[in-house]
């Protein structure tokens, strides 16, 4: 809608009108202004969906395609907006530069550009932290953007192949910063902010990518020697409660996502999300997601859990010809609190499989 209504050229404005537009120095503000903040949300929304959209400043047209920077400073004489700007500026260019594009890349090591790219966007965000823009009053949130910024440059990690030079510690650096922004997020909320019960999409978006993280690193078989387990499995169990205060009505998406992270978290083989080896932990089934992969990653293992035990339970029910009962075939998958006394995988299918369908996803965006 900013495009259509011209937002993005201010000094090319035009209406309807008989006579050219021409926008006062206040007007060409406001036009500023707004366009800026349509970016800051138009980036911050698709970039927790997982989808390619760089961030356009106002009055070039120019897209930041190639990673390259522009600092062109903001017209909002406001640090908090500045800020942001700089942070969806940021992660407009890590997108743009770290695009998994080639369809075969997941079986290549990190180039040596990707490795150096890594580490000049590594600098610049410790730079951007450091920035003392008189915002102290908010230093929580400032703190919850930059993490936010710093996973969603992490987060591409995942992709690089395990033989990779220094993987384990771009791995570990990965998990300490989800742990961080869960910790934050959990900060805001204690400290009288209410951050779940009125959580913004985007941050919702980042929060459930840094759980999935978080929990895939700790149920890997070789990195949970490496970090702190059972931290980490704490957090995943705080993420879990969060999800479903963020939920606003019975068994809407939040919701849906806490329950399958809890699911994970009941299964007496940690190792079916995280995997056994350190070459499990690469993205493997969806990567065109961007920093959010991991969690459609972990949605299709999801999938194909319940699709194998349904098929299985079938197959037996047929052999037996109906006679017996399908929870006399149910797999235990241990206590848990979060699947709330429920005994078997059937159980807890009847409880997370409502509506919850990939049928119509196409990962191929």
């Amino acid at each position: 809608m900013g495009v259509q209504m011209g937002l993005n050229r201010p000094l090319d404005a035009q209406d309807f009108s008989k006579a050219p537009l021409e926008l006062t120095d206040m007007e060409l503000a406001e036009w500023t202004r707004t366009w800026e903040a349509c970016m800051i949300v138009s980036q911050s929304a698709t970039i927790g969906c997982g989808l390619q959209t760089p961030l356009q400043l106002y009055g070039s047209g120019i897209s930041q395609d190639d990673g390259v920077r522009n600092d062109i400073e903001s017209a909002v004489d406001n640090a908090k907006f500045k800020y942001n700007l700089m942070i969806e500026t940021f992660r407009s260019r890590v997108t743009m530069a770290l695009l998994d594009k080639p369809r075969d890349a997941r079986h290549q090591p990190a180039t040596r550009e990707r490795l150096i790219l890594y580490r000049l966007f590594n600098k610049e965000i410790t730079e951007i932290e450091g920035k003392s823009l008189n915002i102290s009053s908010a230093t929580e949130v400032k703190t919850w953007h930059s993490t936010a910024a710093r996973l969603h440059l992490h987060a591409f990690y995942l992709f690089d192949h395990a033989s990779s030079e220094g993987y384990e510690e771009r791995i570990c650096a990965l998990y300490a910063t989800a742990s961080s922004l869960i910790d934050s997020s959990r900060m805001l909320d204690e400290r009288q902010v209410q951050f779940f019960d009125y959580c913004p999409f985007f941050c919702y978006q980042i929060f459930v990518c840094a759980s999935m993280i978080v929990l895939r690193i700790a149920s890997n078989g070789h990195f949970r020697s490496m970090v702190d387990a059972t931290e980490g499995m704490k957090l995943v169990e705080a993420s879990i409660a969060a999800l479903r205060k963020m939920s606003v009505v019975n068994n809407d998406l939040p919701a849906r996502l806490g329950d399958v992270i809890g699911f994970f978290c009941a299964l007496p083989d940690p190792t079916k999300i995280g995997g056994t080896t350190v070459e499990d932990i690469q993205l493997k089934q969806v990567r065109n997601r961007l920093s959010v992969s991991v969690v459609h990653d972990c949605l299709a293992t999801w999938r194909k859990h319940f699709m194998a035990e349904t098929e299985g339970s079938a197959q037996r029910q047929r052999v037996e010809g109906g006679g017996l009962i399908a929870s006399s075939f149910r797999t235990p998958v241990g206590d848990s609190p979060y699947l709330g006394g429920l005994s078997s995988i059937g159980d807890a299918q009847n409880m997370f499989g409502l509506d919850f369908s990939f049928d119509n996803w196409d990962f191929s965006v």
